[in-house]
């Protein structure tokens, strides 16, 4: 049952006026051609069966961009993470969404100009 919605999404559903968080989300997913980031990035995302089940790869797309637009250090950035579990929608992830393990989210390798270390 992980596509039915909790009583959290469909009170929320419901709601008449835009967060600043969903403008703010909303803004983001114009400016930036996630697409694009994704077919670049996918040849080196981790694959299910080497260890455990890999995060999705827009959503740390996502959180990576987040932490860099408030300038959040890792510990902040899972903080807020873990903040906005208990609100609806965190990161485009659903209520019925697992969230990374500990610092999991956060702890990747970085993306510099020359590809992946």
């Amino acid at each position: 049952m992980p596509d039915q919605p909790t009583f959290a999404d469909l009170d929320y559903a419901y709601k008449k006026r835009k967060t600043r968080r969903e403008a703010f989300l909303e803004r983001m997913d114009g400016l930036i051609p996630w697409g694009q980031l994704e077919e670049r990035i996918r040849p080196y995302h981790p694959t299910a069966g080497r260890g455990g089940r890999p995060d999705p790869l827009s959503t740390m797309l996502r959180v990576h961009c987040v932490q860099l637009f408030y300038n959040l250090s890792d510990p902040g950035m899972e903080d807020l993470l873990y903040w906005l579990a208990t609100r609806p929608n965190p990161a485009h992830m659903g209520h019925s969404s697992t969230f990374p393990p500990s610092r999991s989210a956060v702890h990747r390798a970085p993306v510099h100009a020359g590809g992946w270390s």
